[in-house]
């Protein structure tokens, strides 16, 4: 699929599929005005710019050695030393 052929809107199941979460939590983050998102009569769709500026900004605080030490912590990874 080329850029052009992207759709503008994303519908809930969309996004879900994108964030690996449901379409409720998805529609939770909208209701919440966590996810910015227009309502066509009762759906809801989200803006395909609006989902990518959402993960830019998570990863922007995203630091891998934090996540390998809370990882480790739990046993989920070893880390080297």
């Amino acid at each position: 699929m080329t850029v052009s052929d992207e759709p503008l809107l994303l519908s809930t199941e969309q996004v879900a599929d994108m964030l690996g979460i449901s379409p409720r939590h998805v529609r939770d983050l909208l209701a919440e005005g966590v996810l910015p998102g227009v309502k066509l009569g009762h759906i809801w769709r989200v803006p395909r710019r609006a989902l990518e500026l959402l993960v830019e900004r998570a990863l922007e605080h995203f630091d891998p050695d934090t996540l390998a030490d809370r990882l480790a912590r739990i046993g989920q990874v070893e880390v080297a030393a």
